[in-house]
């Protein structure tokens, strides 16, 4: 696994959900591990070897809960089948993400999103979304999302519209 030994500095790391992860964990309430993530020695060399090779990349956020981040960290992303197709879904900004995450407390997770410059569109794509925000993209490869930190959610106004 690519991944597996990727944590947020500081705490130990865990191990990745299965596929009923989601289903039983959704809406429990966990204390939130925040600050860098440290890379596994094989996630490290991959991104390495991305920006070697002269990928782009940008900054992105992905809000969710708490007792999500452990198996994402550890067992990367899982693509979801979201309403712009099937990949991992982002905002640019981190105000619009706190509205996918459940509340205070709950994570943020500030990506680095890379993809091949000669075909942006085949990996990392902008959606129509209707918010005045409409800063919504899907990337489809979840081995070219790298979460860099993890952050508290809202600590501002959510303006969720």
């Amino acid at each position: 696994d690519i991944f597996g030994g990727t944590r947020v500095e500081g705490y130990p790391a865990g191990t990745p959900g299965d596929e009923d992860f989601i289903t039983w964990n959704s809406g429990k309430k966990i204390e939130g591990e925040f600050g860098p993530v440290v890379f596994s020695d094989k996630a490290a060399a991959l991104r390495a070897t991305l920006i070697q090779q002269g990928w782009n990349h940008r900054i992105l956020y992905h809000g969710t809960e708490n007792p999500f981040v452990t198996s994402i960290l550890t067992g990367g992303f899982l693509n979801s089948d979201g309403w712009h197709g099937v990949g991992i879904y982002a905002t640019s900004t981190f105000a619009h993400s706190q509205c996918y995450a459940p509340g205070d407390g709950e994570s943020i997770l500030k990506l680095e999103v890379y993809w091949n410059p000669v075909n942006q569109s085949q990996y990392f794509n902008h959606v129509p979304h209707n918010s005045l925000a409409n800063d919504v993209y899907v990337i489809r490869d979840p081995l070219l999302v790298y979460p860099v930190e993890l952050m508290r959610c809202c600590p501002e106004e959510l303006t969720c519209r």
